[in-house]
């Protein structure tokens, strides 16, 4: 006999998540992460998976499905142009989320990053907790990959902009502890791998 998962009374995350889910992959389809032909959209899975996880932990049941759609909808604004009131539909938390994440919204893109993190720090209510908990999440999933398969990619001088954001977001311990670590990885040179056997 097999094992059986613990069962919710009720689902935690709904058909709204599920049409959302199919939405930000239409919307994402042919994007893919720089110089690799990754789908784009395993990012924003990632991200979400990364939400709901911790989410379920730290925030409110009632906010935990409006935390997942922002995570799988945090780039829609910036790279595929929807509008913000066009979320105000799923729900006012989420808009408001949205507005306080979104770094490539045609009225933030001349900002400064630190104006980001402070507009961060500076949300009130349910609206900021979704907010931090996905930008925490977007900027651990984006050293991971930059770490991992990215070197070439990063950019030493985006270093300060890291270390400010885990200075003054309130970010989960464990995924803080994980970003320096990660951080100080990409301080150090890339290893050549010559002479390195090739499997």
């Amino acid at each position: 006999m097999g094992t059986f998962l613990p069962v919710a009374t009720s689902p935690l995350l709904t058909t709204r998540f599920v049409n959302v889910l199919h939405w930000a992959a239409e919307l994402h389809a042919r994007q893919v992460r720089e110089t690799h032909d990754i789908p784009f959209v395993s990012h924003l899975l990632a991200v979400a998976a990364l939400t709901v996880e911790k989410g379920a932990i730290l925030l409110p049941a009632e906010l935990l499905e409006d935390a997942a759609i922002v995570a799988l909808m945090h780039h829609s604004v910036g790279d595929i142009g929807l509008p913000l009131e066009l979320f105000e539909s799923i729900s006012h938390n989420v808009q408001a989320a949205m507005q306080l994440l979104c770094q490539d919204c045609p009225s933030a893109k001349t900002e400064p990053k630190q104006a980001y993190v402070q507009r961060l720090i500076n949300g009130t209510g349910e609206a900021a907790a979704i907010a931090q908990l996905v930008a925490a999440a977007d900027h651990l999933d984006n050293l991971r990959f930059y770490t991992d398969q990215g070197r070439s990619l990063w950019k030493p001088n985006d270093q300060p902009f890291y270390e400010h954001f885990l200075e003054q977001v309130n970010v989960p311990s464990e995924w803080a502890e994980e970003m320096e670590l990660l951080l100080e990885r990409l301080r150090q040179p890339v290893r050549s791998r010559t002479g390195a056997g090739v499997i």
